[in-house]
């Protein structure tokens, strides 16, 4: 990773899984100032033709992540029940969001530009400086 000053991680869904599995195994942590996580899939709940191949995908629940995070996550996420999420949240140690029935936060969700995420987001940086 190359970068002049440290960075924000922002991530979605399976990406938000894999951010987290690179922050807990990499040791250029260092160069991140922190992770907003959105709707992040539980690949180990997947119920799909898929399942089996986003297994490496999977995050340790074993470890906190070594940099700041806020975690977003609705009720009736079809990836991420709302229970695994906030215990996802605690076992990361991350921050955690109610985002409400969005469903799987993102554009199929149509929630516009999402003002609350914007918010959301906004509030975190701020945490940051």
């Amino acid at each position: 990773m190359s970068a002049d000053k440290p960075v924000l991680l922002i991530a979605h869904s399976l990406d938000a899984a894999l951010s987290v599995r690179w922050l807990q195994e990499t040791r250029c942590h260092d160069r991140v100032s922190g992770a907003f996580l959105v709707a992040i899939a539980d690949v180990q709940q997947a119920q799909c033709s898929e399942a089996a191949r986003l297994l490496d995908f999977a995050i340790r629940l074993d470890r906190e992540l070594p940099v700041p995070s806020m975690m977003v996550a609705s009720r009736n996420d079809d990836w991420l029940s709302f229970d695994r999420a906030t215990f996802f949240a605690r076992s990361l140690g991350s921050r955690f969001i109610d985002a409400g029935f969005a469903g799987h936060i993102g554009t199929t969700a149509k929630l516009g530009n999402w003002a609350d995420g914007l918010s959301s987001l906004t509030d975190f940086i701020g945490t940051l400086a």
